[in-house]
């Protein structure tokens, strides 16, 4: 995997003048699965069915795992490991946190 991220910064810094810089592309690869991650565990604790539990804890794990193999070409490019989230994502964390039962994070998808 850090391989393959190796060859894609640099290729998608070139395709994109939006990703130029590989520092701020490594920093939202690491806020998008800080992200997926929270937003996976509130889902795994709290969802109402046992299948968006169940796919929440596969998208905290996975996520955590992808932070995992991102973190050492980060370090390469001298972008701090950030904890923070994605600005939507704070957001959609704070409004799921308090939903149980009928407002369940299952019934809140729709919005």
């Amino acid at each position: 995997m850090r391989y393959a991220l190796s060859i894609l910064v640099p290729l998608l810094a070139m395709a994109s003048p939006a990703l130029a810089n590989p520092q701020d592309f490594l920093n939202k690869a690491l806020m998008g699965d800080n992200s997926e991650s929270a937003l996976g565990k509130v889902a795994a604790l709290h969802a109402a069915t046992p299948a968006v539990r169940h796919y929440g804890a596969m998208l905290a794990a996975d996520h955590s795992k992808g932070r995992r193999e991102v973190l050492p070409l980060a370090r390469r490019y001298h972008v701090p490991a950030t904890a923070a989230l994605a600005p939507e994502a704070d957001a959609q964390q704070q409004k799921l946190a308090g939903l149980r039962g009928r407002h369940s994070i299952a019934s809140s998808s729709a919005t």
